[in-house]
């Protein structure tokens, strides 16, 4: 169904312009646009041109035909706002999960940083009371690089596990698959661990372990799914 031309802005006016100016705005065009005006070789086009204006007028003097302009005219306004607010909205989400991760990353670094000075006191510290007592400050022996590599593998993977409750009642609609969707919207889920619910508990509970520390960060404490 092709689009019918918008008779307000065919003719230059405002939706609340009235009577008297449209009839102005019709003569006023009319007059330019008119096919007589026109050289013979433009005269079918100019012809068609001046059908559009005719029709523009004949609609905006109809108040039945004008009623129903208006109200297509109307639906069209709002259904271009809802779309205008639906993407801001979509804006403002991305705009403050990107704040929050770039939060948790400073976050991060300076943990990091913090973490690096202690360790340094600390050697000084046993440097200083070996250089005193002449031996060393222990005799442990120091653990392996492989067993350093797995219990920093077990903290970091902890520390991207989000759990996740929700009444037991709903059990059946929460399952591995419908969890990963629901939080795939902050990055990618890499396990999904239902946890098997006790007799008696009023709540059912999954671990959910992210892609990342920044996304585990910024799905923290949001309310997913469906409303209770």
């Amino acid at each position: 169904m092709a689009t019918q031309p918008n008779a307000y802005e065919t003719l230059g006016l405002e939706r609340t312009a009235t009577a008297d100016e449209i009839k102005k705005a019709y003569r006023k065009i009319a007059l330019k646009k008119h096919p007589d005006r026109r050289p013979e070789s433009e005269r079918e086009a100019a012809n068609a041109e001046f059908n559009v204006i005719t029709s523009a007028y004949d609609l905006l003097c109809d108040e039945s035909a004008r009623k129903a302009l208006d109200d297509l005219l109307e639906v069209r306004d709002k259904k271009r706002k809802r779309h205008e607010a639906s993407d801001e909205q979509r804006k403002k989400m991305m705009a403050d999960l990107e704040a929050r991760e770039a939060a948790f990353e400073r976050k991060q670094e300076d943990d990091v940083a913090k973490r690096r000075l202690h360790a340094e006191m600390e050697r000084l510290r046993r440097a200083a009371w070996e250089r005193q007592h002449g031996t060393a400050a222990s005799t442990a022996p120091a653990p392996s690089t492989s067993e350093r590599a797995s219990d920093d593998a077990g903290a970091a993977r902890l520390r991207r596990a989000l759990k996740v409750t929700w009444s037991r009642k709903d059990a059946e609609r929460y399952g591995a698959e419908r969890l990963r969707a629901l939080f795939t919207v902050f990055g990618g889920v890499e396990d999904v661990v239902l946890r098997d619910a006790k007799a008696g508990k009023p709540r059912a509970s999954a671990l959910v372990v992210m892609a990342s520390e920044a996304q585990a960060h910024a799905a923290a404490h949001t309310a997913l799914g469906d409303a209770d």
